[in-house]
C-alpha cells in the first residue's frame, strides 16, 4: 500500500509493506516487518487485537487458525500463550516465528525513521479499552508523529480521536454507504481522518 507523507518539497509518496513482507515472510511477525524494511520500505501496516490478558498483539485474524499451530480466538489466548505459538506455520522452512506484541514491534521501531499504520481490528469483536491501550504505547515509545491509527469500526477512530485529536487516523469501508460522500467528508472533517482509495493505492504499488 501507499500513502503520502509531507516532504521539504511537498509530498512524498510512501512505500508501506501491508503485513510486512508477507510475499516471502510470514506475514505479521517480527521478520516480516524486519525484511520489509531491508527491501528499502518506508514503513509498516499491521492489525491488532486484545488478547486475554490485557496485552495488545499483532495478528490479523480474530482466530489464529490459519496463520499459527493453534487453534480458537485471539481473544481467548493469553499473550504468553499466543507467543509460544508458531505464526510461522505457513513456512516450515521459516519455523518458528512468534505472534508479537504491539511493545515488541514499537521497541523495534523506536529508533528508526519508520511510518507505522497500526489498523485496530475491532470490526468482528469490540477490544474494550483498545484504543487507550495502543495509545498509551504509543505515547510510551514517542512515536505520535510516526503513527497511521486506522480502523473499520470507526467508533474506534472516534475513540481515538477524543484521546489525541492530533494521531493520524484512517477511516476504513468495506461496504455500500447511503449517501457515502456526506458521510465520508462529514466524518474527515469531524475526526481529522485521512481520506483514500484502492485507485490510489494501486497507483502507488
Amino acid at each position: 500500500m501507499a500513502v503520502l507523507r509531507p516532504s521539504g518539497g511537498g509530498e512524498r509518496l510512501l512505500n508501506i509493506a501491508h503485513r510486512g513482507f508477507k510475499g516471502s515472510f510470514p506475514e505479521n511477525t517480527m521478520l516480516a516487518f524486519e525484511k520489509a524494511l531491508e527491501a528499502g520500505a518506508d514503513g509498516i501496516e499491521f492489525d491488532v487485537h486484545l488478547a486475554r490478558d490485557g496485552e495488545v498483539v499483532i495478528i490479523h485474524d480474530e482466530r489464529v487458525d490459519r496463520t499459527t499451530n493453534g487453534t480458537g480466538r485471539v481473544q481467548d489466548h493469553t499473550s504468553r500463550e499466543l507467543a509460544a505459538l508458531n505464526a510461522a506455520a505457513l513456512y516450515p522452512e521459516l519455523s518458528p516465528q512468534r505472534v508479537p506484541t504491539l511493545r515488541d514491534y514499537f521497541g523495534f521501531v523506536r529508533d528508526r525513521d519508520v511510518v507505522t499504520n497500526v489498523e485496530l481490528k475491532t470490526g468482528v469483536y469490540w477490544y474494550e479499552g483498545i484504543e487507550d491501550r495502543v495509545y498509551g504505547l504509543i505515547r510510551e515509545f514517542g512515536l505520535r508523529d510516526r503513527i497511521i491509527v486506522s480502523s473499520f469500526n470507526h467508533r474506534s477512530i472516534m475513540r481515538m480521536k477524543a484521546l489525541d485529536p492530533a494521531v493520524v487516523c484512517g477511516l476504513l469501508v468495506d461496504c455500500w454507504l447511503l449517501n457515502p460522500a456526506d458521510y465520508v467528508f462529514d466524518s474527515i472533517r469531524e475526526l481529522g481522518a485521512a481520506l483514500g482509495s484502492r485507485s490510489d493505492l494501486r497507483a502507488g504499488g
